[in-house]
């Protein structure tokens, strides 16, 4: 879906791309490894940073996965980056209001 420039506080990916079966988002130095998947009704967020040696995986059940995914993210907050990232393709893609979370 490329980057959502039009989205307010994202900061895109120097460099992204794919690598068996995985997508790789490149923020400088810092890379994070990212897996997902989703039918009707089940979604699953994977990702693994490399260089910090963290990541999560995340399973969720409803047909509004990624909004709650992408909170989940931000909750756990050792990728603000990702979550902004996805953000703002939630707010693009979907037409889902999603402000920060503790933003008024």
């Amino acid at each position: 879906y490329g980057c959502p420039r039009e989205s307010r506080g994202i900061q895109c990916p120097t460099a992204f791309g794919h690598s068996i079966g995985w997508q790789v988002y490149r923020y400088d130095a810092h890379a994070v490894l990212i897996h997902s998947g989703s039918d009707a009704g089940e979604n699953a967020l994977v990702y693994y940073s490399p260089d910090r040696r963290d990541g999560a995986v995340i399973f969720v059940n409803g047909a509004n996965g990624w909004v709650i995914m992408t909170r989940v993210v931000e909750l756990i907050g050792d990728e603000p980056l990702i979550a902004a990232y996805y953000r703002g393709l939630v707010e693009r893609v979907m037409h889902h209001a999603m402000p920060p979370l503790g933003s008024p």
